[in-house]
């Protein structure tokens, strides 16, 4: 459910919303004004404001979207050098300007190096970094980021007190979609993203009782043999993919 819009100053949570909320609306009015109070606020505003994994997991897969969606609406032409795009600090925080892969890979993943499959952590983090990742890693924002590709999950709306059912739906609702089991072969195809950040969901082994878990693929010692096959990444840009519900 989409929140209401709301003129008067708000916490980080509310923030996040709006923005994410300006951009389905294409409000360029109140997403300048929430842009504006997100960069000019204090870090401490941040902080409080975001206490725990819950609050600051909803926060940043908002802003992460949001983000994504308005720099990509303002200049396509960016996509066609992605990894310049994802790295580029253009989204100012609290005072300081963060990239997409800062958002991502540094306070989503608990500074992880983006080509390390999730295997290797920065060793040096920034101060900000460390004071805004989120206390532990949560595999199914895997389900919930999307970076303007058509092969990303779409967007929905996160909350708080909700985060736990809205990523289980998350979840269900992308690998359902994306992953197809081939009983003559024993083979499943899964989406591209679980190869690159494997190790966020345990391995091989972990993907398979994921895949398990979802009953994509036979329980018990059948599937655990399962192969994996990695579908092609379509980058192709898709704006404005939001949830229905």
């Amino acid at each position: 459910m989409m929140p209401q819009v709301i003129a008067q100053s708000a916490d980080p949570t509310t923030v996040g919303q709006q923005l994410l909320l300006a951009v389905r609306t294409a409000d360029s009015g109140q997403l300048a004004h929430y842009r504006q109070q997100l960069g000019a606020a204090s870090p401490g505003w941040l902080e409080q404001g975001l206490p725990d994994q819950a609050s600051r997991l909803a926060f940043w897969l908002n802003l992460y979207n949001a983000a994504t969606q308005w720099l990509l609406a303002a200049d396509a032409n960016a996509y066609r050098h992605r990894q310049r795009f994802f790295a580029r600090r253009q989204i100012l925080v609290a005072g300081t300007q963060l990239s997409l892969n800062d958002i991502e890979h540094g306070i989503l993943r608990q500074s992880r190096i983006w080509w390390s499959m999730g295997y290797l952590k920065k060793c040096f983090p920034p101060a900000h970094e460390k004071r805004w990742r989120l206390p532990l890693l949560d595999y199914r924002l895997h389900f919930a980021l999307n970076c303007g590709a058509a092969s990303c999950p779409p967007i929905a709306f996160y909350e708080p007190e909700k985060i736990e059912t809205q990523l289980a739906l998350a979840e269900r609702v992308f690998l359902r979609s994306a992953v197809q089991y081939n009983a003559a072969d024993h083979a499943a195809t899964v989406p591209k993203t679980l190869s690159w950040f494997r190790a966020d969901f345990g391995g091989a082994a972990g993907i398979r009782r994921l895949l398990q878990r979802q009953q994509l693929i036979p329980a018990g010692e059948e599937g655990s043999k399962v192969r994996l096959r990695y579908a092609p990444y379509n980058w192709q840009l898709q704006l404005q993919n939001f949830r229905a519900d």
